[in-house]
């Protein structure tokens, strides 16, 4: 598990890389880290296991490179979904270790 800061990072999601051709080959995995670096704030990134940590990718970049993923000729509704699901998932995660990491004591605060 990838570490910065002297920190614990926390898989959330991993995902299938496919190469970016008209074949679909999937050529890897990446999986999506959290951390709560005290010097930089809330951090999440993607790691490939069987690469080394020069391959990671920030959130953006993991966004885009899922959804190339998914680019079908003919299929854009079923690309469509699995965009929305892979980011739901990934939002659901992510709430969930905000929710068990940084406990609130109000429920305003729980709100927000």
């Amino acid at each position: 598990m990838s570490e910065i800061s002297g920190g614990q990072s926390t898989p959330l999601h991993s995902y299938t890389l496919a190469s970016a051709d008209e074949f679909y080959e999937a050529i890897g995995l990446r999986v999506i880290y959290v951390q709560d670096d005290p010097q930089g704030g809330i951090r999440i990134w993607g790691e490939s296991p069987e690469e080394d940590t020069s391959t990671a990718a920030n959130l953006s970049q993991m966004l885009l490179e899922y959804a190339l993923s998914c680019d079908v000729p003919g299929a854009q509704e079923w690309a469509f979904e699995q965009m929305e699901a892979f980011g739901e998932h990934l939002g659901k995660a992510l709430a969930d270790w905000l929710r068990e990491t940084m406990p609130s004591t109000t429920a305003e605060q729980r709100a927000i």
